[in-house]
């Protein structure tokens, strides 16, 4: 920028000023054509309805910027400049009325062009005193005294009009095309007997070179005080400046809730909101098809008023996932689910309560169910009813066993019958780590049955062992482990009520009866028990002679009784009947 200097003492002259004031113009139209170009430009004239209500328009204050020489004519006793051009500013500091008769012809109508240009005019012509070098007390009245008028002012101003078009057929006319050094700024059409213009009649001109430029600066100063921006498109995710707006889309809060009441497609307005499902099925096209990037998101909700399940379901080509590909996401009332774009042509479901009940993991919680714990679960976990059955003195149920077979823990808590006719052997689980847990035994033969233990031992009838023989039809046996051993916890015995019987105890003693027909004096008759004695040979042998008045009779020091017989020598006549008892050990 250009600054004039002057000392003191200097004798001023005119050109002092003038190049002041030219050097300030030159400055401001280089920032003006800095910030707009230099391209002809409108800020302000706009063009409104006169009032009261006439076939005429008012323009409003404004200005008009335009290239021109920095001088087309001598700017005092400065030379003209057409050399050089700059942006200058016409200004119109007053609002400016133009009329626009309607065409005489009926069905006519006319376009006015309202126009616009820059001119520069010399004004404020006054009678100037001048130097009078003969007489310095007395000014010259005008140029050498001539009295003539000098301009004082050289105006930059806005000239407009409404140039007319021609009248011709209601809609067909034209409007015209501005004057040369003119721009157009609006089109005013008034048809045959209007006698009034109204706001509706105005249109701005094709091309009317209106400048942002005062909007801009009015946003330019917002952004500083208190700033402010345009909020970027959905998903933009370039370094465009963010707004709170777009920050509040981007976080968990949603930008917007939809109802769905009826079926229809998804579509991209839907994204980053919350529907609420009504009614009808909504069907997902794939991301790709929706111009949504991978990680676009939408919630769903079964909404408070469905009374029925409403559904999701994929287009032809599009995946749903929910840990597996599923044909449908159904929501029930109050159920909700998130759904974001996984792949181009995938959707997947997460944070979701809906369509839980097909988890094979959580059917039985939506069926008022639970999974039955481990047996011997000792923990917090929620129990069932098969657990609490299976804890109470309810058996779990009945397994029958007919040969030599080894028990396991699923067989704790049930009834174990034992079959067969001949002998076997019956493993036991190893008691350790279940303390508590009851192996209950039925006995349905006669045939020794042994009990053997893979860990510790087995405690009945006051022995341990490690393998056990019991026996006795119908005998009914507990035995519960101490976490270490299987200990007998009750027994009911067995027993065989014919006049050839037995009776086992809980104690564990086995007591026989019978009848024997002895031979003669002297001879020997053997008598088989009408069960065997497990291990040990019975305590003691009774005979009794029932003809005789109960005269005991005794087997012989040399027919000592085994394990299922017992020998009787007779010193009564052949043929007479003796009772006999006989008590053992029934394990």
């Amino acid at each position: 920028m250009k600054r004039q200097i002057i000392y003191p003492g200097q004798i001023p002259l005119e050109t002092d000023l003038l190049a002041t004031n030219k050097n300030t113009m030159i400055a401001l139209a280089k920032l003006t054509a800095a910030i707009i170009g230099t391209a002809t430009m409108v800020n302000g004239l706009t063009c409104a309805p006169n009032v009261p209500a006439a076939l005429s328009v008012v323009v409003s204050p404004g200005e008009i910027y335009s290239l021109q020489n920095i001088d087309g004519t001598a700017y005092s006793s400065i030379a003209a400049d057409t050399t050089h051009s700059i942006m200058k500013q016409g200004i119109s500091m007053d609002s400016v009325t133009l009329t626009c008769p309607a065409p005489a012809m009926a069905g006519q109508s006319i376009n006015y062009l309202i126009q616009a240009a820059f001119s520069e005019v010399d004004s404020g012509a006054v009678v100037l005193p001048y130097y009078n070098a003969s007489n310095p007390s007395t000014a010259y009245s005008g140029p050498a005294g001539a009295g003539t008028t000098n301009n004082t002012v050289r105006d930059g101003v806005v000239v407009l009009s409404a140039k007319a078009g021609i009248a011709t057929l209601t809609g067909s006319q034209v409007t015209p095309v501005a004057d040369a050094g003119y721009v157009g700024l609006w089109v005013v059409t008034v048809a045959n007997g209007q006698t009034a213009i109204t706001a509706g009649n105005i249109t701005q001109a094709a091309g009317a070179p209106f400048s942002g430029t005062a909007a801009m600066l009015n946003a330019l100063n917002a952004f500083t005080v208190s700033p402010t921006a345009p909020t970027p498109a959905q998903f933009d995710s370039s370094t465009k400046m963010a707004t709170m707006a777009a920050v509040q889309r981007a976080q968990g809060s949603y930008n917007g809730y939809v109802v769905v009441d009826g079926s229809r497609a998804l579509a991209v307005n839907d994204i980053g909101k919350i529907l609420y499902m009504f009614a009808g099925t909504l069907t997902l096209p794939s991301p790709s098809s929706l111009g949504i990037p991978i990680g676009a998101a939408f919630d769903v909700f079964g909404y408070s008023g469905n009374s029925a399940s409403t559904k999701i379901i994929p287009a032809a080509g599009v995946v749903i996932n929910q840990g597996e590909p599923i044909s449908q996401l159904v929501i029930l009332k109050g159920q909700a689910a998130r759904l974001f774009a996984a792949t181009s042509s995938g959707w997947q479901v997460t944070l979701s309560t809906a369509n839980l009940s097909q988890n094979a993991e959580l059917a039985n919680y939506f069926a008022n169910k639970a999974v039955t714990p481990p047996q011997f679960d000792n923990s917090d976990r929620i129990a069932t009813t098969t657990a609490l059955q299976r804890g109470l003195g309810n058996l779990r149920g009945v397994r029958v066993i007919a040969a030599s077979t080894t028990l396991t823990v699923d067989d704790v808590g049930m009834l174990i019958e034992v079959g067969g006719s001949a002998a076997l052997t019956l493993g036991l689980p190893t008691p350790v780590g279940i303390s508590g847990s009851t192996i209950n035994l039925q006995l349905g033969t006669s045939a020794k049955v042994t009990l053997s233990t893979p860990a510790g031992l087995i405690f009945i009838n006051g022995t341990y062992a490690a393998a056990f023989p019991i026996q006795g039809a119908g005998t009914s046996l507990a035995l519960v482990s101490d976490g270490s051993n299987w200990t007998q916890y009750g027994n009911t015995g067995s027993s065989s009520l014919a006049p050839n019987g037995y009776q086992t105890s809980a104690g564990g003693v086995l007591e026989q009866w019978g009848v024997v027909t002895l031979g003669a004096p002297g001879t020997s008759t053997v008598w088989t028990f009408p069960t065997p004695f497990p291990s040990v040979a019975p305590y003691g042998v009774w005979a009794c002679n029932s003809s005789s008045g109960g005269t005991p009779y005794y087997t012989s020091s040399n027919a000592v009784p085994g394990l299922s017989t017992a020998s009787f020598t007779s010193n009564a006549p052949a043929g007479t009947i003796a009772y006999v008892r006989v008590i053992g050990k029934s394990s």
